[in-house]
């Protein structure tokens, strides 16, 4: 029959997720070990790497300052609230950290060896390091080891790149080593264990706290920020929780102080000076009336009287905003936070001012910022501190100059007030002297009354500054396990397990080149496949004897052949005698192998079947029928020999074997010329079936004449062995020669479920499928049918139990 009808019927082949499964399960002991190794690396890394704990604080910030304060917040402190972000920034400070540091006992860090690692002890302490002296330029910075000798007698050990040495003292001894003088004492918790101990110095656990120290707001709006550290001692997480906190608030209160402080300090400074002044102007005007015997007298004139007061008023005012510039000058110069001017400058100078204050401002903030992230000495932090002396500087220029302008107004007002003192002259002489007393009097008065006031302003805003922020709750020793977490690791190490796992088994699949079932073959050819033939249930010689022997017939491999045989019967139906022509791509395939197993299964049904060994170049079909190869097919196309002479019976009852004969110079022709075709048709003629086996097509074109003169062209593919590319050989041959009759075995075929398609092959409207049976045995683990098939051990179980239930039923 014609199967050009059967090629060009379409297959469906659908993705099938048992099939995915099977090709998962069938190394289910890859993913096994795998899973078994990641835990296993799990558990070391959880044994080896130390554990870290972490606690926390809460602080409150403080939205508002107090009503008082809030009166003079324009002179001498910060106004407004304050932002979780920012107060961040400050916390995570070198300075700030540096000052909660030295509020623990820092000083000797107390280490004890362990089987694995080493362990801190703070805050316990194993026996007292007492540092009584040491040299900055030589001092030891690395660990000593401390062994207890007796309970007098201890050893102390330097072993490293630069030092190699160990000395014996006395504990109450005091003894000199590496830069230090100290004194080390026993205690009741000295054993003989061995001990590392180290000097430190405050700067040496900044790194350590920042690395730990993280700041967060508990919740919007709340304004109340969480302080936590991660430390793998959980006693000094948090110790220096608590002490960063206890700092913060702290520094908070002392950096509203300090601008109150220092204004404070200035003005008793320029009181002090006033003061005197004053003194010595109410003693000269009281001597004056003493020795003139007045108390008081009048202004020679009321409109002197009221020029010379406004002129006093106004150089009361210059001064005095002259007293307000230096407050200013001092905070600008000693004020490390942010400043305020705390008086109104009318004019371009004040808002010229009141702009460099505010990029004042700006920097501050900056720098309090990336002090987090850097110390004083790094170069951002210099960058940001000339920008910030340039301001500073600026300012005070500009305050200068404003002063300067203040002056030639003072000098002004006084030349006005000198020139009124002199229209006084025709006044006697005893009234001008009391009226230039009098005004000397009453301007130091109102400039002292003036400082007195911004000294009491001052004062009462000290008194009403407090912290910023205040403590909700101070950190608790706790030992909850941060990193590493044993649930995560271990699910971690299985989730890595798995997809390493399922990665191998993907990349074993992707780099295989080979076929290993038939829906690969059926995805890349529209041949049809009339046979899927399952591996020989024993080893197999190099001559295939054992194939002849048909050893366990009952076996699977037995019935793949047999329904081989059975398609075989169905393709050229109409023609009573089939020449079948069997090929492959390359050597090893299983061609000459497939022709011996199909003759045999042949010749048991009463066929007469004959074999042509037509692989002139390297065949060795002739081994397994055991007969010589001096003459076969290449002498009797060679015109050496005739029919009759090349002809051979077998042992096997109704098969007879052309050997190939001696390997000739010229296969390919002998094999066109017109000898072989009278060959084939004058065995076709005496057979049933004719076999031709073949050179392989993938590498010589010795088979062409025969393939296109056969009833029917095998291809056998060979699973494991055949690549890829090799079900495509099919369709090339068929388009290339128009042939109709070339149809597929899958050869070797071991049910290895790794290298299967996930696809199932949907027959439903494939034609050949209806037409051909075969089975493919793919998956098949039923128990006692054929011999070659090993029952499982839950058959066996299940044979067991119905046995013994059997028999104790009976």
């Amino acid at each position: 029959m014609d199967l050009n009808q059967e090629r060009n019927q379409e297959i469906n082949q659908e993705i099938d997720y048992i099939k995915i499964l099977k090709i998962l399960w069938s190394r289910w002991y890859w993913i096994a070990s795998i899973l078994a190794v990641c835990t296993i690396c799990a558990y070391i890394y959880l044994w080896y790497t130390p554990q870290t704990f972490s606690t926390s604080a809460s602080v409150k910030l403080e939205q508002e300052n107090s009503e008082i304060s809030s009166l003079f917040k324009g002179g001498f402190g910060a106004s407004g609230g304050k932002s979780v972000e920012s107060e961040s920034y400050v916390i995570k400070s070198n300075i700030l950290i540096n000052n909660a540091i030295n509020r623990l006992d820092y000083r000797v860090s107390y280490f004890i060896v362990g089987r694995f690692r080493t362990k801190e002890m703070y805050p316990f302490k194993p026996f007292v390091v007492k540092v009584i002296k040491e040299d900055s330029l030589q001092r030891y910075t690395g660990s000593f080891l401390f062994k207890k000798l007796d309970n007098q007698k201890f050893q102390i050990s330097v072993k490293d790149d630069q030092y190699n040495l160990s000395i014996k003292k006395n504990f109450g001894e005091m003894f000199n080593l590496l830069g230090y003088t100290m004194i080390l004492t026993d205690s009741s918790k000295t054993d003989f264990s061995d001990y590392y101990f180290k000097i430190n110095h405050s700067e040496d656990f900044i790194n350590r706290v920042a690395k730990g120290l993280s700041v967060r707001e508990l919740g919007k709006t709340t304004n109340i920020m969480q302080i936590s550290d991660v430390d793998e001692n959980p006693y000094f997480a948090k110790d220096i929780v608590n002490a960063v906190v206890k700092e913060y608030v702290f520094l908070d209160e002392q950096t509203k102080s300090r601008g109150a402080n220092s204004t404070i300090a200035f003005i008793n400074s320029q009181l002090r000076n006033m003061s005197n002044e004053l003194k010595t102007a109410q003693n000269q005007l009281k001597d004056f009336k003493v020795e003139n015997k007045i108390s008081s007298i009048g202004y020679y004139s009321s409109s002197r009287e009221k020029r010379m007061t406004n002129y006093q008023e106004q150089l009361v005012n210059l001064k005095s905003q002259n007293i307000n510039l230096d407050i200013f000058e001092q905070q600008i110069k000693n004020n490390q936070d942010k400043v305020y001017l705390n008086f109104n400058i009318e004019g371009e100078a004040g808002a010229f001012l009141k702009g460099l204050i505010d990029k004042l401002n700006i920097l501050l903030i900056e720098r309090s910022g990336k002090l987090v992230t850097y110390n004083e000495k790094s170069n951002p932090i210099l960058e940001l501190d000339k920008q910030i002396y340039d301001i500073r500087d600026a300012i005070i220029r500009n305050i200068k100059s404003f002063r300067e302008r203040q002056n030639k107004y003072i000098a002004n007002l006084e030349q006005e007030l000198r020139s009124a003192d002199a229209s006084l002259a025709v006044v006697p002489g005893t009234e001008q002297g009391l009226t230039n007393l009098q005004r000397t009097y009453d301007i130091n008065e109102k400039v002292y009354t003036l400082l007195s006031s911004k000294k009491l302003e001052a004062e009462i805003t000290l008194s009403a500054i407090s912290a910023g922020a205040s403590v909700v709750n101070l950190a608790e020793l706790s030992f909850k396990t941060v990193e590493p977490q044993k649930a995560r690791v271990y699910s971690s190490a299985l989730l890595i397990g798995i997809i390493l796992s399922l990665g191998l088994i993907l990349l074993v699949r992707i780099m295989n080149p080979y076929v290993y079932d038939k829906e690969t073959v059926e995805s890349l050819t529209s041949m049809p496949i009339i046979g899927v033939v399952k591996t020989f249930p024993t080893k197999l010689d190099k001559s295939n004897k054992q194939v002849l022997s048909l050893e366990k017939p009952k076996s699977v491999f037995a019935e793949s052949i047999r329904s081989v045989r059975t398609n075989l019967s169905f393709l050229a139906s109409e023609k009573n005698s089939k020449v079948i022509c069997i090929t492959s791509e390359i050597s090893g395939e299983g061609k000459s192998f497939m022709t011996i197993n199909l003759a045999s299964t042949l010749s048991l049904i009463d066929k007469k079947v004959v074999i042509i060994a037509a692989d002139l170049r390297k065949s060795k079909m002739h081994k397994a029928f055991e007969v010589d190869n001096d003459k076969g097919l290449s002498t009797y196309l060679a015109n050496q020999h005739q029919i009759e002479d090349v002809l051979l019976q077998t042992h096997v009852e109704g098969l007879d074997f052309v050997p190939s004969g001696p390997n000739p110079p010229n296969p390919s022709e002998l094999i066109q010329s017109e000898r072989m075709k009278i060959l084939v048709d004058y065995l076709s003629s005496k057979y049933d079936y004719v076999l031709i086996d073949t050179a392989p097509i993938g590498l010589v074109s010795d088979s062409v004449p025969l393939i296109r003169q056969s009833d029917i062209n095998i291809f056998v593919i060979r699973s494991g062995v055949s690549r890829i590319g090799a079900s495509t050989i099919p369709n090339k041959l068929s388009r290339e020669f128009g042939l109709s009759n070339m149809v597929i075995i899958l050869n070797a075929f071991s049910n290895d479920s790794l290298y299967s398609r996930y696809y199932s092959t949907n027959y439903a409207n494939s034609y050949y499928e209806s037409y051909y049976y075969y089975a493919d045995y793919s998956g098949y683990y039923g128990y006692g049918y054929y011999d070659d098939v090993k029952p499982s051990w839950w058959n066996v179980v299940g044979q067991a139990k119905y046995y013994f239930k059997k028999k104790k039923n009976s």
